[in-house]
């Protein structure tokens, strides 16, 4: 079967690197061009869900771990402070795992 992925994203890409070994013929599209292509920032995201998702890939989501959160502190405008707990909230280098995902995949840039 002839497989489009549409967007280079977190999504399309963890679809491309599901795919990669499949007998299916699988193309991705994303409308930046590869030079362009990016991720605006670090992403939070739950670590327990991606860590699963990236070991259904062969991927250790460590690798692209860059502050596990713990807690974190907020202060309001009317100077009133308090801490809110927090469990699995990581950021994670997003563009490190995309572009780990899609490597040595089929992938055509700036088509839209």
């Amino acid at each position: 079967m002839k497989i489009a992925v549409m967007g280079m994203g977190v999504a399309g890409s963890y679809l491309m690197a599901r795919l990669k070994n499949s007998e299916h013929e699988v193309i991705g599209y994303e409308r930046m061009p590869k030079e362009r292509h990016d991720s605006i920032c670090a992403w939070g995201t739950i670590k327990p869900v991606l860590s699963e998702f990236c070991k259904k890939t062969g991927r250790n989501f460590d690798d692209f771990l860059i502050h596990d959160g713990k807690n974190m502190h907020v202060k309001m405008n009317n100077d009133v402070k308090f801490d809110i707990g927090l469990k699995g909230l990581c950021t994670y280098n997003k563009l490190g795992l995309i572009q780990d995902f899609i490597k040595d995949s089929k992938v055509i840039y700036g088509i839209a």
